[in-house]
């Protein structure tokens, strides 16, 4: 136990030697690495035609903290945390109107779909740094726990036969999807460029995969011609495939940030 205890007290006094804990506030914008495609299909007068529209979720601006402790000059631990402030994207396929073809079908959607996804994470991680005199490049690898709700705004046309025609009514509708902590992977590079002996610029790459897992989803609002229906629906519970529930969050981003070194003693 004595020896045990004079350990730990050696790596904690080696690593207040040699160690140093930083602060590093940031902003940046994120980019959606593989959207969501969704596919509709048209066969009119037995012409058929294919429609797509990719939905790009986590996509737009973030601000973030890390914080971190470089190790003997080289290695470095950090806990990176980023919130999601403006993810908002929409994606659609143009209507049609669906009173003049004589013969059709269609399976998929028509209309537009605005998403915003104000993703949480979290990423602890483990990094090597190289340096001259100012400038330092690093890598780090490490999980990405993230947590976010998905937010739908759903436009389109519905067509209802009265009499003997088809009459359009415009339907808006709102659409919420919840998950819980979801586990993927992270990796950076970044730059940076000492201001002072204690301050230095750094700009990050960072890339992320993670293929969020929704658990539930329910339908908030629904309006046709701007009269609220949302009591008249029968249930406003979506159903989720438990095989198919994934949302991609998978982004790269780019990021500016200003780090504070706590007690520097040179250039780290």
């Amino acid at each position: 136990m004595k020896r045990l205890t004079l350990i730990l007290l050696l790596v904690f006094f080696a690593l207040r030697s040699y160690g140093q804990f930083y602060l590093q506030p940031s902003v940046g914008y994120a980019f959606n690495s593989n959207p969501e495609v969704m596919s509709t299909v048209l066969v009119n007068d037995n012409q058929k035609s294919v429609y797509t529209m990719k939905l790009r979720y986590g996509q737009g601006l973030y601000a973030g903290l890390t914080a971190g402790y470089c190790l003997w000059d080289r290695f470095f631990i950090e806990l990176d945390a980023k919130k999601g402030l403006l993810t908002r994207n929409s994606a659609s396929i143009e209507e049609i109107d669906f009173r003049e073809p004589d013969h059709f079908s269609f399976v998929g959607f028509f209309g537009e779909i605005e998403n915003s996804s104000p993703v949480l994470q979290i990423a602890p991680k483990a990094g090597y740094t190289v340096r001259t005199e100012r400038l330092a490049a690093s890598f780090s690898l490490g999980p990405n726990f993230m947590k976010t709700m998905v937010n739908h705004r759903v436009s389109t046309t519905d067509y209802y036969v009265e009499g003997f025609s088809l009459v359009p009514h415009d339907v808006k509708a709102k659409q919420v999807f919840r998950g819980r902590m979801h586990t993927g992977l992270q990796a950076g590079l970044g730059m940076s460029w000492s201001l002072s002996q204690n301050l230095m610029v750094v700009f990050d790459f960072v890339t992320v995969f993670n293929n969020y897992g929704i658990t539930s989803g329910e339908i908030t609002s629904y309006e046709v011609d701007g009269e609220d229906r949302l009591e008249q629906l029968d249930d406003t519970e979506i159903d989720i495939d438990r095989d198919d529930n994934k949302l991609n969050h998978s982004h790269y981003g780019l990021h500016l940030g200003l780090r504070y070194v706590f007690g520097k003693k040179g250039a780290l």
